[in-house]
């Protein structure tokens, strides 16, 4: 370029036919020439003429030729003029790895000690409680007491997560565990830790492990609970096999409604056959004098205890169960065990600690005595008052 005015050199001119070009060919790939031929014929809202219109009256350096004015209006542009894509240029949405999961929300578990709750089984006081149980969890703060009203609220009025019952029988469970599981006083429910319930039901010490019971089996029906108490025990204790007899000594119910409890929380039952010796004249009349109506004949016809086809004397043996719940650890449950026995030794009076006891000295109580003398049908007496 020379210093005349309007005087384009030719280079220059060929790299601006070819940036036109260009332009021109980006245009009917995004179809801006469509909009921009509209525009141009139709004024805008505001009077203003189009953008693109504007540009092509401009003088060459002034018009595309300015990197600076094209920098300004380009945005201008974009914002007014309509795009129309084509489908085969419609971009595609970037790939983004999927957000982890949220946790689900696990449902709050109540920890039942077996003990105690074949202690409630055996006595007929699983609805009171299940009362206390539950009003240990309204407790949340660890006062150790809950407002009367608030029980109510909360295991009677109907559309309570914990509803129970009514309130004409929630008055008579709360009446029936007092002195048990709580002490009512000024409108409160004190309630009582597991070591002082366990000694009013007469309970001498918590064996096993403890199990974790859903929250909201204990707001099913009363018959359902009954059946959870059951099978903590068998989820507690090791898969060892215990006999119907001592189940019922323990639980206070008789071989069928143990079998409905069973068959209810789906506890898994397992059949134990104790193998004696071969069948021998000898064996089976030992074995009938050990074993009784117990003792049958069994063919080994796979050959699992030894030759084929040889047959053994065996017996039955007490089933094994398994039960449905989570156990948890018994760290708190040896300092429950801890505190019974000093409340068995020293009564549940107080915090179990002896209190100090004041007094006067034996000779100052008993100052003042004297001796009736022996009759042939009356021994010595001695007689004393008392000045403490």
């Amino acid at each position: 370029m020379t210093g005349q005015p309007g005087f384009v050199s030719p280079a220059l001119a060929a790299a601006q036919a070819q940036l036109n070009a260009l332009r021109q060919q980006h245009s009917q790939m995004v179809g801006v020439e469509t909009a921009v031929s509209a525009n141009s014929q139709q004024p805008t809202d505001d009077g203003l003429q189009p953008t693109a219109a504007t540009i092509a009256q401009l003088p060459e350096h002034l018009g595309w030729g300015s990197a600076a004015l094209t920098a300004v209006l380009r945005p201008k542009t974009t914002n007014h003029e309509p795009r129309t894509t084509d489908a085969s240029h419609t971009p595609h949405p970037t790939p983004h790895s999927p957000l982890p999961a949220a946790p689900a929300a696990t449902s709050p578990t109540i920890t039942l000690y077996p003990t105690l709750t074949l202690a409630m089984l055996r006595q007929k006081r699983v609805p009171a409680g299940r009362v206390w149980l539950l009003l240990r969890h309204i407790d949340e703060a660890g006062r150790g007491w809950v407002w009367e009203s608030e029980a109510r609220r909360q295991l009677a009025e109907p559309g309570s997560e914990l509803q129970i019952c009514g309130w004409r029988q929630l008055r008579n469970l709360l009446g029936q565990g007092d002195g048990v599981f709580w002490q009512r006083e000024n409108g409160r429910l004190w309630l009582r830790n597991p070591a002082k319930v366990a000694a009013a039901l007469g309970v001498e010490r918590l064996n096993g492990r403890c199990a974790t019971l859903p929250l909201d089996m204990l707001t099913q029906p009363i018959g359902t609970v009954r059946a959870h108490f059951y099978a903590s025990f068998h989820s507690a204790r090791p898969q060892a096999p215990i006999a119907r007899a001592t189940l019922t000594q323990l639980s206070g119910r008789q071989r069928q409604t143990q079998r409905q409890y069973e068959a209810k929380t789906r506890i898994q039952s397992r059949v134990n056959i104790a193998l004696g010796q071969r069948l021998t004249d000898q064996a089976r009349e030992e074995t009938a004098w050990q074993q009784g109506n117990a003792a049958f004949v069994l063919r080994d016809r796979k050959g699992k205890y030894g030759p084929k086809n040889t047959t053994y004397l065996a017996w039955r043996l007490p089933n094994s169960y398994q039960g449905p719940h989570a156990t948890a650890r018994k760290s708190r449950q040896k300092r429950l065990n801890r505190q019974l026995a000093d409340l068995l030794t020293d009564g549940t009076t107080g915090n179990g600690r002896c209190q100090r006891r004041y007094g006067v000295l034996g000779k100052q109580r008993h100052a003042n005595y004297w001796i009736a003398p022996a009759t042939s049908n009356q021994p010595t007496q001695i007689w004393f008052s008392a000045n403490g």
